[in-house]
This record gives C-alpha cells, structure tokens and sequence, in this order.
C-alpha cells in the first residue's frame, strides 16, 4: 500500500503524456490560453494519458491544465459541484473541440461543437446550444439541478 502512495506522489509524473511537450501549452489564465480560447490542445494530450487522474489530484488547486481540466472544472469538483466521471468527461469535452479550419469547413474560425456530426459554434460548457440544453435536461433528470445552466 504504501509502494502505491509513493508511486502515485512520484512516479506517475515519469509516465505523463505531456512529458517532453511545451510546458506553456499547459499554463493558462482562468480557462483560457494565451489566444483567449480554451486550452483544447493542452487538453487534447491529456486525454489518453495513463496517469491523468494522479496528475488531476496533484493539480487540484493550482492553475493551468492538470489531468485534462480547467481550474473551473477542478472548482466545481472541489465544490461538490461534478463527480470526478463528470470533471473528466468534462474535460474530454473541451479537448475534442475543433475550429472550423481545424475540420476543413470555410470560414472564419470559432470553437465547433465536439458532438459528433455537429457543426454549430460552442457557447456553453463546451457544447453548443443545442447539445447544452440536452445535457441540462439529463442532468435534472439525474438529480443534479440548480448548477447546469
């Protein structure tokens, strides 16, 4: 037990995606990179990391992006807000957002909806309006009102 306590203090860093990647990609200002957009890239190499859930209990409570969240999202966590499968997920979401350029469409380039086949701007929690207002409606069904607006 107290091998698994050391390994997770120290070792899982060793076994991290974003080592040897530029650590300026990670550092961000409330949810957002350099460029004021959310830091989907930095999020993009966490997403198939092995040791993301160490790395997000390391950063719980520093800024920037750790196991594939924002500071927001790691907020919420603390706060009771999220269960640590929702955080995740919230996360993946955000890292699976694309530009227009990015999925070869014209035009000028905002945040697209990472739902598959859709093609409408983000504006909320990472969706766009048609697919938060799903997700909203399935969080009050499960019980979790007042906070998913």
């Amino acid at each position: 037990m107290r091998e698994l306590a050391r390994e997770l203090e120290q070792g899982w860093r060793e076994r991290a995606a974003c080592v040897g990647q530029d650590v300026n990609m990670f550092i961000t200002s409330a949810d957002e990179d350099r460029s004021g957009r959310p830091p989907t890239e930095a999020i993009r190499v966490c997403m198939g990391c092995p040791v993301r859930v160490p790395c997000l209990q390391a950063g719980m409570y520093d800024d920037g992006v750790w196991g594939g969240t924002t500071e927001k999202q790691r907020l919420e966590l603390r706060n009771g807000r999220r269960t640590l499968t929702e955080t995740l997920a919230a996360g993946d979401r955000l890292g699976r957002m694309q530009t227009r350029v990015e999925r070869g469409l014209e035009g000028d380039s905002p945040l697209l909806c990472p739902e598959d086949g859709c093609s409408n701007p983000v504006r909320s929690r990472g969706l766009c309006k048609n697919h938060h207002a799903r997700l909203v409606r399935a969080e009050r069904r499960a019980g979790l009102r007042g906070w998913a607006a």
